[in-house]
């Protein structure tokens, strides 16, 4: 089963794109199947994130869910690695970075930059994360901080990655984020983010350490590349991710 991209643009630079996603599958007779293996709502996936980097050799026997993840973001065109065919996946990721790779996994129309701000002091309105600081802000996962600034340079962490994630769920899917228990002993019941960490634990979005019979998610703890690609996956299997 094959896994295809095709994305449009205009020839005279404008703004806009289109794309169409698919999968093919050639077999004895060349048609797609209705279903693989014993899951027919959704084929299986086994993916090898060494097929298409360097840096991950060792990774698939170490940490076979995050590799399957690394592979599965690639062929979905949600992640791109660097140019030296390195993913780096424990390397930390910025609030724009965030906001680009949640945007593609939900396949989210990206509105275009419009020369505006957004009602931020501290962003460029011409730099290459504008269209999505513009999707986010309109579809509610970017509010940015009391003092007007958005940050989009600074690493996010784990409940602003759990904002900006469960928000797309919400608006792309519908998802009711809110009203789970929050079961970690090291979260707030009264922060902001409250409302989605018992949406993480529900549906077992981030690794997380036990001690003394408690779960600790650590809220501030930045978050890397290989984080957000598990936590995508993670939500796909789930089905909590647009198609």
């Amino acid at each position: 089963v094959y896994a295809y991209k095709i994305e449009a643009r205009k020839a005279d630079g404008g703004s806009g794109t289109s794309e169409e996603k698919g999968k093919f599958a050639v077999g004895e007779d060349g048609n797609t199947p209705d279903c693989i293996g014993d899951n027919c709502h959704k084929p299986p996936y086994e993916g090898d994130c060494t097929n298409y980097y360097t840096d991950t050799y060792g990774l698939n026997s170490r940490d076979s869910e995050l590799c399957t993840a690394i592979a599965w973001v690639t062929e979905e065109g949600i992640f791109q690695g660097y140019s030296d065919r390195t993913f780096r996946p424990f390397t930390k990721i910025n609030r724009a970075e965030t906001i680009k790779v949640i945007l593609r996994g939900f396949n989210a129309t990206i509105l275009p930059a419009d020369g505006s701000k957004q009602g931020f002091t501290d962003v460029d309105p011409y730099a290459w994360y504008m269209p999505y600081v513009r999707t986010g802000v309109f579809n509610g996962m970017l509010e940015g901080y009391p003092d007007g600034t958005a940050r989009m340079a600074n690493y996010v962490n784990r409940v602003e990655m759990l904002k900006f994630a469960l928000e797309a769920a919400r608006t792309f899917v519908g998802l009711d984020v809110y009203g789970y228990n929050p079961a970690y002993t090291d979260t707030d019941p009264a922060a902001w983010y409250a409302k989605y960490v018992g949406a993480a634990y529900t549906y077992g979005l981030y690794n997380t350490r036990s001690y003394s019979g408690g779960n600790y998610l650590d809220p501030g703890k930045e978050v890397e590349r290989g984080e957000v690609a598990l936590m995508l996956y993670r939500m796909d299997k789930a089905e909590i991710m647009a198609k």
